[in-house]
């Protein structure tokens, strides 16, 4: 599966009450994401929690240069040397939701440079039909992603494809019933207000995303605020 499109790893977690959360933190950030980010293609991760009543609570966000990295060593050898700590928490996780994206070819709008670091994001999933998949990445680039740069707090919105998803957990409750969606955009902002905006409910009311959601077979949308960041130096 080689490729030289930049990627993602977008990972949904619910730690669960079998995990108290300074165990799962600590884990988190002094063994998982710097273990990752000692493999040179990894460019960044991004830890964040949930904003609404929903679960799962935590989301993970690794971006790296090559969606390839995640099918190659050293990367598929993580799972091999996991320490001990790792494998006594995994199996008490309540849920884990493992996505692989491929960064789309559409264009990463970006406010001016003192736009500031993004501190909320707004995670959006759509699945539609093959037959309107050209009409909503039209949609995306050429009116819903610019009418949402509108929004004061905006940073910056990214789009990408699956490539691979994975779902395990005790949990049964909290694992999606309706697969995993094909089509993901990240939408960043500075701010927790963006969604109130009147310049956020306009992009939601043209027509032509009125004929989006009519074809969406799955739309899901969850909103998180930033809990750490790690940048590639």
């Amino acid at each position: 599966m080689s490729s030289s499109a930049p990627g993602l790893l977008l990972v949904l977690v619910e730690p669960g009450p079998a995990i108290p959360d300074a165990e799962f933190n600590d884990w988190a950030d002094n063994e998982h994401v710097p273990l990752r980010m000692a493999i040179p293609a990894f460019q960044s991760c991004t830890r964040w929690v949930a904003t609404d009543d929903q679960k799962p609570t935590q989301l993970a966000l690794y971006t790296v240069s090559s969606v390839s990295t995640f099918y190659e060593p050293p990367y598929t050898t993580l799972g091999k040397t996991r320490s001990e700590r790792e494998k006594a928490l995994a199996p008490r996780i309540a849920l884990f939701d493992r996505r692989v994206y491929e960064q789309l070819d559409a264009p990463i709008l970006s406010r001016t440079p003192d736009a500031g670091p993004a501190r909320f994001v707004r995670v959006v999933g759509v699945d539609v039909p093959p037959e309107n998949e050209e009409d909503l990445n039209r949609w995306y680039d050429e009116e819903h992603i610019p009418m949402l740069a509108k929004v004061p707090q905006w940073v910056r919105s990214t789009r990408y494809v699956l490539r691979e998803g994975g779902v395990s957990g005790t949990d049964e409750s909290l694992k999606p019933t309706r697969g995993t969606p094909k089509y993901l955009a990240l939408h960043e902002y500075t701010g927790p207000g963006a969604v109130e905006t009147e310049e956020f409910r306009a992009a939601l009311e043209t027509p032509w995303t009125k004929k989006v959601m009519e074809y969406a077979e799955l739309y899901d949308g969850r909103s998180f605020e930033l809990l750490r960041r790690w940048e590639r130096e």
